[in-house]
C-alpha cells in the first residue's frame, strides 16, 4: 500500500498543509510554510510551535473522515456518479 504523510497547522485565519514521503518531511515542509508566512506578513513565528503540527499517514486511494479511514470498498462519488445512483445500486445488491 502506497502512503504519504500529510501535515497540517490550523490558525484562526489560515490552514497550512504539506505532504511528504516521510512524517519528518511533511512536518518540516509545513513548518517551512509557516515560517515563510511569518516572513511575508510579520506574524510571530513563535505563535505556532512544532508541537502544534498534526501529521497523518494517508494511504493513496483511501478516504478519510475526521481522521478515520473509510472502507476502501465504499462507493466512489467521482466520475459523474451521483448520490441517488449510488443509493439505488446499493439497494439492488442487497
Amino acid at each position: 500500500m502506497t502512503a504519504v504523510w500529510y501535515a497540517e497547522i490550523d490558525t484562526p485565519h489560515f490552514t497550512f498543509f504539506a505532504a511528504g514521503a516521510s512524517k519528518n518531511q511533511a512536518h518540516q515542509a509545513v513548518m517551512n510554510a509557516w515560517h515563510f508566512h511569518c516572513e511575508q506578513t510579520g506574524a510571530d513565528p513563535l505563535y505556532v510551535s512544532p508541537d502544534d503540527v498534526q501529521v497523518h499517514r494517508l494511504v493513496l486511494g483511501q478516504g478519510y473522515r475526521d481522521e478515520s479511514a473509510q472502507p476502501l470498498g465504499a462507493p466512489a462519488m467521482a466520475d459523474g456518479m451521483n448520490t441517488a445512483r449510488v443509493k439505488r445500486e446499493a439497494r439492488q445488491t442487497r
